[in-house]
């Protein structure tokens, strides 16, 4: 009756290792202990020592930027903007060896037609070259989990302008000519927040800081809703400004 209540997973067995103070190959005595949660009387281990291998190892540790894996896919029209981790890099420990089997360490999202941003906590798995998970390592990761954030929604092409302060003689109705580098960015935000945005402003020029006529050229920043993500990356615009048909006549 005793027999039919053990098995190998409730059945332990330790090594000290407290004196393994540099890295080889030890043989080491193993201390067998019956579970505490059964009926174990008359159940002992032969006093035959149990001598196990240990093979002791350098400690090495290496730093991974988290990444995102999905597995599934976003609704149709919708598209996924940059995913954010806490934290966004996790420590791994252990030798060498087992180290170099590290390809990436993702946090695995499971979906299928999602249409809105995704908040919450997720394991952080480690995978090998060929993106398979590391199942069978002695590892230590300084996290276990990661909170994930990731914004989903409608992407939009939408246009870049600016606006004109008249001054210096110049009104800008018809008189300046301007270009836009780049002219339109992608955003990503949800139906409501998309919905009626035409144009993103880049702000106002005043003409009167603007001398004489030939071309111009300004950096601008481009400043989005808290609604929208730009998918496109890009934070600044050139903006050239050429102004025609003013004269100069000196006093």
């Amino acid at each position: 009756s005793v027999h039919n209540d053990l098995s190998r997973e409730n059945i332990t067995a330790t090594v000290d290792v407290s004196q393994c103070s540099e890295p080889g190959e030890y043989q080491l005595a193993c201390t067998p202990k019956l579970p505490s949660n059964i009926d174990t009387t008359g159940a002992f281990f032969p006093d035959s020592a149990q001598i196990v291998t240990v093979v002791i190892d350098n400690l090495s540790t290496e730093t991974k930027t988290l990444e995102l894996k999905l597995e599934g896919s976003v609704a149709d029209g919708y598209q996924a903007g940059t995913p954010v981790f806490d934290p966004e890099t996790v420590e791994l420990s252990g030798t060498a060896e087992q180290l170099a089997q590290v390809s990436r360490a993702v946090v695995i999202l499971e979906a299928d037609g999602l249409k809105q941003s995704y908040s919450g906590r997720l394991p952080i798995t480690l995978l090998d070259e060929n993106d398979e998970p590391l199942t069978d390592t002695n590892i230590s990761l300084s996290e276990e989990t990661a909170y994930l954030t990731l914004p989903v929604g409608v992407m939009k092409e939408v246009p870049l302008t600016v606006s004109f302060i008249p001054g210096g003689g110049a009104t800008g109705d018809g008189d300046v000519e301007v270009d836009i580098q780049p002219k339109t960015i992608n955003v990503i935000g949800t139906e409501d927040a998309v919905a009626g945005l035409t144009e993103i402003s880049l702000g106002s020029i005043d003409l009167a800081t603007v001398e004489g006529t030939g071309e111009i050229q300004r950096t601008m920043t481009i400043d989005l809703d808290p609604r929208l993500e730009n998918v496109s990356g890009i934070t600044t615009a050139t903006v050239s400004i050429t102004i025609e048909g003013l004269e100069t006549r000196t006093f």
